[in-house]
C-alpha cells in the first residue's frame, strides 16, 4: 500500500530518530537499564553531524536524572560532550525556559474540574491519567474522566468510533488553566481483563470458572472503587470460563474491524485496554496510539508505539526500522491487531503469554478444543498473510465454534470434535422416533438460517455498491468483505459471492488509487521546491524506486476496470510521479554515473511509453535525454512524436508545461500550465505551477493572483500559502509574507522551505 510523501527538512529524518530513541531510553530507565546518550550515538552514526538530535537525547538523559533526584546531572553529562557543549548549554538553557509552567496541572482525588467531582483516581501512566467522577450537571452521573496533555488526539480517533464494543466518548474539552485536554467517557464499572486474569493468576486455567470470572468483575473497578449491588449474572455467563473468553474475543474482533474499516489500527490491544462492564460486555479502550495502515512505501512514521509483549513481528519490525531510520519491510495493518488479540486469548486460555515458539492450545489446557486451539494459532501466525485476512473473518469463526458449526478459515481435523459438534447440534439425532421432526426442523431452521444469512448478504453487497458510487471506497471495502463473510459458503450463492468479489477487488483498486495519488502529491511538492535539500531529493529518489520496482502492478492498476476518471486520475499520477523520479535520478548522479543514469532513464521512459502512452510530455523528456548522450535521430524522433501527438487532458498539459519549466522555457510552461487551467479550473497545482512561471517572468501580482486561488482551491495545502508568501516578498510585503509562512506551518510545522522562508525573513531589516 502506499502513503503520502511530505517535504522535510534536511534535519528531519535525525531528529525524528532522536525523538524515537528518547523515547526507548526512557522506556529502558524505567526497566533499570540506565543506557547513555553515547550507547545510542554509537549504535547510531548519523546522529554525530547533529548537535540538535543529540541534544534531545542529552536533554532527556538529564530529565531522567533530575527525575530520580541526581544533582548535577546536567554538568556530568555536558562533561561527556566537550565538542558541543556551548550549544547544548544554550539549547538547554532555551528548552528549560520553555518548559517552564508547561506541564500539565494534574487534579487530586476529591477537587473539582469544571462541573465534576473527582471521586478517585483509577489508573495514570506518561500520556494522562483516569478518574472516576460525577458530574454534578447532570444529576450527579458516574463517568470516567482521562486527563492528558492538550498535544493529545486521541478524542478525534474515538470520534470516529461509535461501536457497541468500543468504549465512547461523551464529550472532549480543553482546561488551559491546568495546560490539560479532557476527555469525557461513561463509566462502566467493571474491571479491565487484566485485572481480572490477574486476580485468576493462581488458579490453573483447566480449573477457572466463569463464576470466579464474573466475581472478578462485580466486586469492584480495578481501583477498588465500589460499584454497588452486584448484579445478576449475566445468562450467557452461565457457561464455562473458556466459552465466555471465546465470547470476548468475537465482540472484540468486531470492535476491531468497525475501526479497521475507517482506516485505524489499534496497535496495543492488550487485556489492560479491555474493559468487561457489569453487565459482561466486553468494551476496547484507549485508542491514543491509533494510526492508519503503515505501508512499506513513503516516510516513516514519526513515532510508534505498542506493548512489546502483544505486539506483532511486523509492528516490532517498523518499530525497529524507524529506530534505524530505514524502510519499514513489512506493512503494519488490521491484521497486526488480529495478532495481539490471539495473544490476548492465549494468555486468557494458556495462563502464560505465548513463547517464540508457542505450544498449541489444546497441549496446555485440555478444556481447550482443537479448532478453537488453530483459530487462535493462525492469528498468531509469523506471517501476517498466514492470519485472517481481516477481523469479521475471526469473529464469524470464533462465533461458529461457539454455535458447534464447523470453521471456515482453519481445518475441523479433530473428527472427535467435529462429531461432538454435531450431536451438540442435534442432540437427539440418533434417536430413530424423532427423526423425521427433526429432519423437518432442521429444514426449517436451515432455511431460515441460509434467507436471513443470504439477506446479510445481499445488504452489504448493495451498501458496497453504494459506497463504491459515492467514491467512499474504504466503507465500499468493509461493506464487502462483510457480505463475503456471510454468503461465501451459502447454497446457490455463486453470482452473489462473484459480484462481492468484484466489488471487493473494485474497492480495493481504488483505494489503492488513492493511496498512489497521495505519494504523487509528496512527490509534486518536493519536485516543485526552489531549493531542495539533498536529503529531499535522496528521500524522493528511494520512494520512486520503491514504486518502479511495483511497476507492473501499478500499470495493471491503470489499465484495471474502475471507472474511467479514477483510471485516468491514477494514469496521470503515476506518469508524473514517475517522471519526477527518472528526473531525480539524473539530477542525484555522480559526474561519473551521469551517463550510465540518462540511458537508463531512456529505458525506464520507453517503458513508461510503452505501458502509459502515447503522452507527448513523455517524448520531450526522452528527447532531452537522448540529446545529451549524442543520439541526436532518436531526439529528433522523439520530438516529432510530442508535436504530433495531442494534450487532450489538463495533465498531459501540466506534463509538458513541467517539462518546459524544468528546461527553463517559462514562457512556453506558462501557456501550458495556461491550458490546463482551462481544461480543469480547480486543478491546484496546474494554477500553482502558472504562479510560479509567472514569478519567473517577473510578473508577481499576476502569480500572487494565481496562488490566492491556490489557496481557496485547497485551503489545507500549505504550498498555496508559501508561494503566496514569495510573491509577496517580491512585491516588499514582508508582513503579508510573514503571516502566509506562518499559515504552512500550522499545517506542516516540518514543511522545510517554510522554515527556511521564516528564518530569512526574519532577518529581513
Amino acid at each position: 500500500m502506499l502513503n503520502d510523501l511530505p517535504t522535510a527538512p534536511s534535519s528531519t529524518e535525525v531528529n525524528a530518530l532522536a525523538d524515537t530513541l528518547a523515547n526507548e531510553m526512557r522506556r529502558l530507565w524505567e526497566q533499570g537499564d540506565r543506557r547513555l546518550t553515547e550507547d545510542f550515538v554509537s549504535a547510531h552514526p548519523s546522529l554525530r553531524n547533529h548537535p540538535g538530535a543529540v541534544g534531545e537525547l542529552i536533554y532527556e538523559e538529564i530529565s531522567l536524572r533530575r527525575d530520580r533526584g541526581e544533582e548535577g546531572g546536567s554538568t556530568e553529562v555536558l562533561r561527556r560532550f566537550p565538542q558541543w557543549a556551548a550549544q547544548l548549554r544554550v539549547l538547554l538553557n532555551l528548552r528549560d525556559a520553555l518548559e517552564v509552567g508547561s506541564e500539565p496541572d494534574y487534579p487530586a482525588a476529591g477537587e473539582r474540574l469544571g462541573e465534576f467531582e473527582l471521586l478517585a483516581e483509577l489508573g495514570r501512566g506518561r500520556r494522562g491519567r483516569v478518574y472516576l467522577a460525577r458530574q454534578t450537571a447532570l444529576a450527579d452521573r458516574p463517568v470516567v474522566l482521562k486527563l492528558t496533555p492538550r498535544a493529545d488526539a486521541e478524542h478525534h480517533t474515538l470520534a470516529r468510533l461509535q461501536h457497541t464494543n468500543i468504549v465512547p466518548l461523551y464529550a472532549a474539552h480543553d482546561d488551559s488553566n491546568r495546560r490539560l485536554r479532557v476527555l469525557c467517557m461513561p463509566f462502566f464499572g467493571g474491571a479491565t481483563l487484566a485485572h481480572i486474569l490477574g486476580k485468576l493468576a493462581l488458579v490453573p486455567p483447566v480449573n477457572r470458572s466463569s463464576d470466579a470470572m464474573w466475581e472478578a468483575i462485580a466486586s469492584a473497578t480495578e481501583s477498588g472503587v465500589a460499584v454497588g449491588p452486584h448484579p445478576p449474572l449475566p445468562p450467557r455467563w452461565a457457561t464455562d470460563y473458556v466459552w465466555v473468553i471465546a465470547q470476548i474475543g468475537a465482540c472484540l474482533a468486531d470492535a476491531l474491524q468497525f475501526a479497521h474499516e475507517r482506516q485505524l489500527v489499534h496497535m496495543d490491544v492488550k487485556p489492560s485496554n479491555v474493559l468487561l462492564t457489569l453487565e459482561g460486555q466486553p468494551m476496547l479502550l484507549d485508542f491514543h496510539l491509533a494510526r492508519p495502515p503503515i505501508s512499506t512505501v513513503g516516510p516513516l512514521p514519526m513515532r510508534l508505539g505498542g506493548t512489546p509483549a502483544y505486539q506483532s513481528p511486523e509492528q516490532r519490525a517498523a518499530m525497529d526500522a524507524i529506530r534505524s531510520g530505514q524502510s519499514v519491510p513489512i506493512q503494519v495493518d488490521g491484521r497486526s491487531d488480529v495478532y495481539s488479540l490471539g495473544v490476548m486469548l492465549y494468555e486468557a486460555l494458556a495462563g502464560e503469554l505465548p513463547k517464540t515458539k508457542p505450544a498449541h492450545l489444546s497441549a496446555l489446557n485440555r478444556r481447550v478444543s482443537p479448532g478453537l486451539s488453530d483459530i487462535i494459532a493462525k492469528c498468531m501466525a509469523t506471517n501476517p498473510t498466514d492470519r485472517y485476512s481481516d477481523a469479521v473473518k475471526l469473529a464469524v469463526d470464533l462465533r461458529r465454534h461457539l454455535n458447534d458449526l464447523p470453521l471456515h478459515g482453519v481445518r475441523n481435523r479433530s473428527m472427535w470434535e467435529r462429531w461432538r459438534k454435531w450431536r451438540r447440534r442435534q442432540p437427539h439425532a440418533l434417536v430413530l422416533s424423532g427423526s423425521l421432526g427433526l429432519l423437518l426442523l432442521v429444514i426449517g431452521l436451515g432455511a431460515g438460517y441460509v434467507g436471513h444469512r443470504r439477506e446479510a448478504a445481499q445488504i452489504a453487497l448493495d451498501e458496497g455498491n453504494a459506497e463504491l458510487t459515492r467514491c467512499r471506497y474504504p466503507e465500499a471495502r468493509g461493506a464487502f468483505r462483510r457480505g463475503l463473510a456471510v454468503a461465501e459458503d451459502l447454497p446457490m450463492s455463486g453470482e452473489m459471492v462473484a459480484d462481492l468479489v468484484r466489488g471487493l477487488r473494485q474497492a480495493d483498486q481504488a483505494v489503492a488509487c488513492g493511496e498512489l495519488h497521495a505519494v504523487a502529491e509528496g512527490m509534486r511538492t518536493i519536485s516543485i521546491a526552489d531549493t531542495i535539500q539533498p536529503n529531499d531529493l535522496a528521500k524522493a529518489e528511494r520512494v520512486g524506486a520503491e514504486i518502479w520496482d511495483k511497476r507492473t502492478d501499478l500499470f495493471a492498476l491503470v489499465k484495471s476496470g474502475l471507472p474511467l476518471a479514477v483510471r485516468e486520475n491514477a494514469r496521470a499520477d503515476l506518469l508524473e510521479l514517475l517522471l519526477i523520479w527518472i528526473h531525480l535520478q539524473v539530477q542525484l548522479a555522480p559526474p561519473e554515473q551521469l551517463d550510465a543514469r540518462r540511458r537508463g532513464a531512456l529505458e525506464a521512459l520507453t517503458e513508461v511509453d510503452r505501458e502509459l502512452g502515447p503522452w507527448a510530455g513523455v517524448y520531450l523528456e526522452r528527447a532531452t535525454l537522448a540529446q545529451s548522450v549524442g543520439q541526436i535521430a532518436e531526439a529528433s524522433a522523439d520530438r516529432r512524436r510530442a508535436a504530433a501527438t495531442p494534450a487532450t487532458s489538463a495533465w498531459h498539459h501540466l506534463a509538458i508545461g513541467n517539462h518546459y519549466f524544468r528546461c527553463g522555457s517559462y514562457h512556453l510552461a506558462r501557456t501550458e500550465f495556461e491550458r490546463a487551467t482551462v481544461r480543469h479550473p480547480r486543478s491546484f497545482w496546474a494554477r500553482l505551477q502558472l504562479g510560479r512561471s509567472d514569478l519567473a517572468l517577473g510578473h508577481p501580482e499576476e502569480a500572487l493572483l494565481s496562488f490566492a486561488v491556490c489557496v481557496g482551491q485547497d485551503p489545507d495545502n500549505p504550498a498555496g500559502y508559501l508561494h503566496q508568501a514569495i510573491a509577496n516578498i517580491r512585491l516588499g510585503r514582508r508582513e503579508k509574507a510573514l503571516g502566509d509562512v506562518d499559515r504552512a506551518l500550522a499545517l506542516d510545522p516540518t514543511y522545510s522551505q517554510a522554515r527556511a522562508l521564516r528564518y530569512s525573513l526574519q532577518r529581513m531589516p
